[in-house]
């Protein structure tokens, strides 16, 4: 019985050695760089238009002990597009485009945007090396249909004219985090996952909407939700060998 006790005691003051160690470790983290990967399911209003997508992201951040300020970019692609109608009005009764000589043209339609934003994070608690944050940041989001015409001559989707026919929508965003940070004894040894939750108010872009024929200034509840995995490089206050040897 007095051996268990030991061994627990033991345990508890090992855990609460390395909690320490590793919280120190944390709080001498100054700011970092991230890149990071985000795959996305779209719901609301985006979902009618695209389907699940991709963003590949830039984030800066700046400790201050449990709080954390941070910019982060995005890039966002994806080759659903569930808008159907997007061409109804140039195609043949078959519901075909045709080029120049009659032929059925090759055309590609993908999703394509990216959003940048900024905000405020902070640090409810850790395990070890494993840390839990939660972010909120505020934004932009544009995205529209990239149109590609492949090796055709179509006199309905010149550059000029795909712009009446691609959506380019933008507005404001909000974008919220929950993730776990892991800042491992190596200095590359970092990473980052958690899921994303981004909501949007957008309008289109365009003055003319080809699609409709109409003038158009409708906004669109623009949502979707991610899971994020990341790379994340810390920069530390002072050298890692006066501070802490990891």
């Amino acid at each position: 019985m007095k051996t268990r006790l030991n061994i627990s005691l033991l345990f508890l003051f090992a855990l609460a050695f390395n909690t320490a160690f590793s919280q120190d470790k944390e709080f001498r983290i100054s700011h970092a760089v991230e890149v990071d990967y985000s795959f996305n399911f779209p719901f609301a209003d985006l979902k009618a238009n695209y389907g699940n997508h991709s963003e590949i992201g830039f984030r800066y951040r700046y400790y201050k002990r449990k709080w954390v300020l941070n910019a982060h970019a995005n890039f966002l692609f994806g080759d659903q597009v569930n808008d159907t109608t997007l061409f109804d009005n140039i195609t043949s009764s078959e519901g075909e485009l045709l080029d120049l000589n009659g032929q059925f043209a090759d055309v590609r339609v993908y999703e394509r945007g990216g959003n940048f934003s900024a905000g405020i994070g902070y640090k409810w608690t850790s395990f070890g090396d494993l840390h839990l944050y939660s972010e909120l940041n505020v934004g932009y989001l544009l995205h529209k249909t990239r149109i590609e015409t492949i090796g055709n001559s179509l006199p309905n989707l010149t550059k000029e004219y795909k712009r009446g026919y691609d959506q380019l929508s933008g507005g404001l965003l909000m974008r919220k985090y929950l993730g776990f940070h892991y800042i491992g004894d190596h200095h590359l040894v970092n990473f980052t996952f958690g899921v994303t939750y981004n909501y949007a108010q957008t309008k289109l872009l365009r003055s003319y909407d080809y699609k409709s024929g109409q003038f158009i200034s409708r906004t669109n509840n623009d949502q979707y939700f991610g899971i994020q995995v990341g790379w994340i490089v810390p920069f530390y206050k002072a050298p890692a060998e006066k501070a802490f040897v990891f």
